[in-house]
């Protein structure tokens, strides 16, 4: 692409700005230049890593001028295939009209034997509109909960057993081994659901655990005791009988439902769910003492949201990693800085180790 011809920096220097990713992303769109697409969900379902939904954020050829439209076509990349970063061999296809695309939506891969994954929850975008991105959702039931199976290429709605009010901002994670599915917290609104009842300007933020069996398509709800969290990390550990959740960061609301104004978790408190007994404990986790960068020991990471978080298994099953990338430190309108650093917590010793740290952040 020459740059005498596309003006905007950011757009040029967008690692996916390139015309096979612009084409797969926006076939429509051939005099326009990709810059990044916001608040979309991933699944990664076998070898394949499927990009749905999410705000795009394309600029014409020749202009610094963005536009803002909603991703209506379902990427992925497949990750068994050699290339280098700045130039992945993207790929997508149209979604079925009746299938919606969402921002700050979540996905489920119950049954890693099967390649099918489930998108639940998020905002309805605004077509091209700076100023507000959301619009009001159509008045349909609550509870939605759309499938696709790369078997058949067919995005499929299902719903059943308790009705769930779709929102955004929770934490997802899935028990593969039982296919049962956790959405932790989040919040909902008028960009999210038809029936909200509140102030326009404030969201309600939920204080609950709700639970999605594949097995009969249902959805259970639980309680969850403490200060209602958004955007934090939540992962689940085969330990005991049926497996416990590990939860902690995001930003948590004291002042009730309605509240404005949000406070970042601290990094050291660490909430367990044993899915067994039903029953919720903290647990404070320390810094590593001994650190081989040169930084000071009894480190935590510093409080953030909005990052990623993984399990790795020890081969002996004898402890667990969660790996957490990234986030942001920004909550309640309160500006901060984004995050570039790799940070490990060991369990069961409850050790934050840090790993890396880079210049830039995403």
């Amino acid at each position: 692409m020459s740059t005498t011809i596309n003006k905007n920096p950011f757009a040029t220097n967008s690692r996916w700005n390139n015309s096979a990713a612009s084409s797969a992303i926006w076939p429509e769109k051939p005099d326009y230049s990709f810059c990044r697409l916001d608040w979309a969900r991933s699944a990664l379902v076998g070898t394949r890593l499927y990009i749905d939904g999410g705000v795009g954020i394309p600029y014409p050829y020749g202009t610094t001028k963005p536009t803002l439209d909603p991703n209506n076509r379902l990427i992925w990349v497949d990750l068994d295939k050699d290339f280098v970063w700045q130039d992945p061999p993207i790929q997508s296809a149209a979604k079925p009209d009746n299938v919606p695309s969402l921002s700050w939506g979540s996905t489920f891969v119950p049954d890693l034997s099967i390649p099918k994954f489930y998108i639940f929850g998020g905002v309805y975008n605004a077509q091209n509109n700076l100023s507000s991105r959301y619009k009001p959702p159509p008045q349909d039931p609550a509870g939605k909960l759309f499938s696709f199976d790369r078997r058949t290429r067919n995005g499929k709605r299902s719903i059943r057993g308790v009705s769930a009010s779709a929102n955004r901002g929770g934490m997802t994670t899935v028990d593969t081994n039982r296919g049962v599915g956790y959405y932790l917290g989040g919040y909902y609104d008028p960009a999210t659901t038809a029936s909200y009842i509140g102030p326009t300007w404030r969201w309600l933020v939920v204080n609950g655990l709700l639970v999605f069996n594949t097995s009969n398509m249902s959805w259970r709800n639980e309680t969850v005791p403490g200060e209602p969290t958004v955007r934090g990390f939540l992962n689940y550990i085969p330990l005991g009988l049926k497996g416990v959740l590990v939860w902690f960061g995001g930003e948590k609301y004291a002042g009730g439902r309605y509240n404005s104004i949000g406070v970042l978790n601290s990094m050291s408190e660490i909430n367990i769910y044993d899915i067994d007994s039903g029953t919720w404990h903290t647990q404070t986790a320390n810094g590593n003492p001994f650190l081989e960068n040169g930084d000071s020991g009894d480190q935590t990471p510093e409080p953030r949201q909005e990052g990623c978080s993984v399990v790795m298994t020890a081969p002996d099953k004898s402890s667990y990693n969660i790996y957490v990338y990234s986030g942001m430190t920004d909550h309640s309108g309160i500006p901060g800085h984004r995050l570039n650093d790799l940070w490990v917590l060991s369990l069961p010793s409850f050790n934050w180790i840090k790993l890396w740290a880079g210049n830039f952040a995403f």
